[in-house]
């Protein structure tokens, strides 16, 4: 083996033990999003375990959205894509920004199949609920509340991140 792959093998290694620890990191708050979800009940509604509420909305919108933003940086860490530019255009939590960066056109269109019509529009729209949903007593009303698309967006990438990382170990 070469200088130059011994190279590209240690970057490989440090790579996915990083978007290892990013993907666990991201389970976490994709667990905390689904127990702020709720259960879906017969007749459709949301219900949080309990009873108490019907959805736990701004944790709900903040875990899922991070959790979005931890598995999209997964991705691209896996990948040696380097994101940390949006960290100085201040986009470092835009999900639209990283999911531009996606390095693989079949990781978009496996992402698109969640809404294929709308689903621009849609990203562009919660690009930064993990930043606007914080703070949303500041401007209550200000966000669009879509607790599914970012909640099935959330899976969809846990399952990419998951493929990837499996992948690359094989």
């Amino acid at each position: 083996m070469e200088n130059s792959d011994k190279g590209d093998f240690l970057l490989v290694i440090e790579n996915l033990s990083k978007a290892k620890a990013f993907y666990i990191q991201g389970k976490r708050f994709a667990q905390c999003a689904d127990r702020s979800m709720g259960e879906i009940t017969q007749n459709g509604s949301i219900k949080i375990v309990g009873g108490k509420y019907n959805m736990l909305s701004a944790p709900l919108m903040v875990n899922t959205a991070f959790a979005c933003e931890v598995f999209l940086k997964g991705i691209l860490i896996a990948h040696g894509v380097d994101y940390k530019k949006l960290l100085q255009q201040k986009k470092g939590h835009g999900l639209k920004a990283l999911y531009d960066l996606l390095p693989k056109e079949e990781y978009k269109e496996f992402l698109r199949v969640l809404d294929e019509d709308t689903f621009d529009e849609k990203l562009e729209a919660h690009a930064n609920d993990f930043v606007n949903w914080r703070y949303y007593m500041e401007n209550p009303g200000e966000y669009r509340i879509e607790p599914r698309f970012t909640w099935i967006l959330m899976h969809n990438l846990e399952i990419l991140l998951e493929e990837i990382l499996t992948l690359i170990e094989e």
